[in-house]
């Protein structure tokens, strides 16, 4: 508890430290201003930072060196925030299904999608540490790392460069597991692969069958009595398989042009539209797509129990990834402020009287007319 400052409602309030229901704006609280983070697990972070700041000088100097580097160094900032954090999924969420037993196929994918960044993460963060390394042969004054930076790169390597590297090498397995065990070729869509069940590699025949056939029937369209429009095949929610065209003033043609044609729904984005066959498909299609989530069951279950068995080291990934998160918004909030934010020298508490000079609240910065 010694580690970091106890701040009560009232002081909290007082700074404006948290969001207020009578002030939705995204600048009326620190957290708004300071939250650039692209991850939930950054997010939760850097609200749990600001209600808990570190007392320790050497982890607030550690910390300041890493916002430094990443602050004036814009490539550096680039590799972390948009190659290697950007899009990922709340992966809170998907270890909270998993330890409750609510998983499916979807959470074992998102636990890959999140180690499928590992080496982007490991490469930005170890280009970190040599930036880091060279800083120290850089005599300039407004150089990011505080004087000597060997413990700096020491504390990088610690915490973020070993960690990921060891975190890689337990994922490894998984990465392989998921690929062996989802069927890669159909995504976006999530299914098992065909060659652990000679049921479900029957039934991925007659799927391809049938969306050949779509294909067929919509080429014979275009070539032949919707000539006249530009049609497309479609996965409709409700109505399974069905035709588009983009203009709603060609319904009327399309009904004299096969008495066979359904019109589904007329929108200012085009016609909806379908024939018996396709529905006659379209149907059948989301029978088999039923057959194969039963087929599938028992499969997806194991792959379930087995990813169940990496929530440890999800959760220590997660960490990793959420702390980087949040210095790195840091960062970006320091280095495009309209005046950029300024490193305090920090002291252990007690050491000094702080001095702070042509200072202002962060909100008050970004207020209009300010």
């Amino acid at each position: 508890l010694g580690r970091y400052m106890r701040l009560d409602s009232a002081a909290a309030e007082a700074v404006n430290l948290l969001p207020k229901p009578d002030h939705p704006s995204q600048y009326g609280s620190l957290v708004g201003v300071l939250n650039r983070c692209k991850t939930k697990m950054g997010e939760r972070v850097l609200q749990r930072c600001l209600r808990q700041p570190l007392m320790d000088p050497k982890e607030v100097n550690f910390r300041h060196d890493f916002v430094g580097l990443l602050k004036d160094d814009s490539a550096l900032r680039s590799s972390l925030v948009e190659q290697a954090l950007k899009g990922l999924p709340d992966m809170d969420v998907v270890i909270g299904r998993l330890q409750r037993g609510r998983a499916g196929l979807a959470e074992v994918y998102r636990l890959y999608s999140l180690t499928s960044i590992l080496p982007a993460l490991q490469s930005a963060v170890c280009d970190l540490s040599a930036a880091a390394s060279n800083s120290s042969n850089s005599s300039s004054s407004s150089s990011s790392c505080s004087g000597d930076s060997a413990p700096f790169v020491k504390y990088l390597q610690e915490h973020f460069v070993a960690p990921l590297e060891n975190l890689a090498g337990k994922f490894d397995l998984y990465r392989k597991f998921v690929e062996f065990v989802v069927d890669m070729d159909e995504l976006p869509a999530l299914l098992v692969s065909d060659r652990h069940d000679e049921t479900l590699k029957e039934l991925k025949d007659e799927r391809r069958s049938i969306n050949g056939d779509a294909e067929r029937m919509l080429e014979d369209a275009r070539c032949g009595w919707a000539s006249f429009c530009d049609v497309k095949l479609e996965r409709h929610s409700a109505h399974g398989l069905v035709f588009r065209c983009a203009n709603s003033n060609d319904e009327r043609d399309l009904r004299a042009a096969n008495k066979d044609v359904e019109i589904l729904s007329l929108q200012k984005s085009g016609v909806l539209f379908s024939t018996r066959r396709l529905s006659a498909l379209g149907a059948r299609l989301r029978q088999l797509e039923g057959e194969y989530e039963e087929a599938q069951a028992e499969i997806v279950n194991k792959a379930v129990e087995t990813a169940r068995t990496y929530v440890g080291v999800a959760e220590a990934l997660s960490a990793v990834i959420a702390e980087l998160d949040m210095l790195a918004s840091f960062a970006t909030v320091a280095a495009l402020s309209p005046f950029p934010y300024v490193r305090p020298v920090m002291r252990a508490k007690g050491a000094g009287v702080y001095k702070i000079k042509a200072a202002r609240h962060p909100c008050v910065e970004l207020m209009d007319a300010v």
